[in-house]
């Protein structure tokens, strides 16, 4: 689906209403999807008959060089006939549609913000795919969407630690253990007298009136860790704490919705940050990342 059709539907459908100031994110409560099946179900009746059925197991990524790896975390669909909302389903989705014959379903990928079940989105910066489908009643159709990042996606951020480590108290790990993939990550430099701090290298320039900000990360950690960013105005600093991290003991990823805090304050620049107290020896602490991306646009 094209760039202006996806933005169509993603102001269309609320996801982010009023001014570019104004940014809103559909929030679902896990209960809602006990109510969306309740209420696609309650019209199976006599009246309706057999309903027909829709089968989403999972979304592929494709990117370009620039964009970086192809990885991602998408947790949900939300399905739509036209403009008009279906439901939203956690992958690998099987649910009931109550039509037949021909219609076009569109489908966005559904993430968890900041990596917490009670705040979902439609990632407002990956393409809808769209389906031309002939319905029957009692039969399933399965549908693989195949999305992209929308070319209204700017990358000011794109981190694989290939060449260089990127932020400060941070080297690069070519240990195949402690690797994501490439050839290499990042690791944090813990202290066992401070605190730990790793710095971005590079600050980023992001309009105040953007529409949406977020860091995308690849990351495993045997102990907690904070997520953050630093505006820069002249010569004052501020920085805001955004999420704390749990241990994971496997590769995960996190979308961290830093759209507050660009509108918070408008600043000159801005550089993330990741911050640990070690309770545990530091040569113990293992804290990796991977794959940084620090993405914004209008949507």
């Amino acid at each position: 689906m094209s760039d202006t059709k996806t933005k169509m539907i993603l102001s269309a459908t609320g996801f982010f209403r009023g001014s570019s100031k104004n940014c809103l994110f559909s929030r679902l409560n896990p209960s809602l999807f006990v109510l969306i099946v309740f209420f696609s179900l309650s019209g199976c009746g006599k009246d309706e008959g057999i309903p027909a059925y829709l089968y989403v197991p999972e979304f592929s990524l494709t990117t370009t060089t620039m964009q970086g790896t192809d990885s991602h975390n998408i947790t949900d669909v939300w399905v739509y006939n036209g403009l008009n909302l279906l439901g939203i389903y956690e992958l690998p989705a099987h649910f009931p549609i109550l039509e037949e014959g021909e219609h076009r379903i569109i489908v966005l990928a559904g993430i968890k913000i900041n990596g917490v079940s009670s705040t979902r989105t439609a990632y407002p910066f990956f393409q809808a795919d769209t389906f031309n489908l002939t319905l029957q009643r009692g039969k399933t159709d399965t549908l693989l969407p195949s999305i992209r990042y929308l070319s209204s996606a700017v990358f000011s951020m794109h981190e694989d630690f290939e060449l260089s480590e990127g932020f400060s108290m941070m080297q690069r790990t070519t240990d195949a253990a402690e690797v994501f993939e490439g050839n290499a990550s990042g690791l944090l430099i813990a202290t066992d007298t401070a605190e730990t701090i790793a710095v971005s290298n590079a600050a980023y320039v992001i309009p105040f009136t953007t529409d949406a900000v977020f860091l995308e990360m690849n990351y495993k950690n045997n102990h907690i860790f904070e997520v953050g960013i630093k505006a820069f105005i002249g010569a004052q600093e501020f920085s805001f704490y955004k999420i704390t991290v749990p241990p994971r003991a496997d590769w995960n990823k996190l979308y961290v919705n830093f759209t507050p805090e660009i509108r918070q304050v408008q600043a000159d620049n801005y550089r993330i940050y990741f911050r640990a107290v070690p309770d545990m020896p530091a040569d113990s602490v293992k804290i990796l990342f991977d794959n940084l991306k620090l993405i914004y646009g209008g949507i």
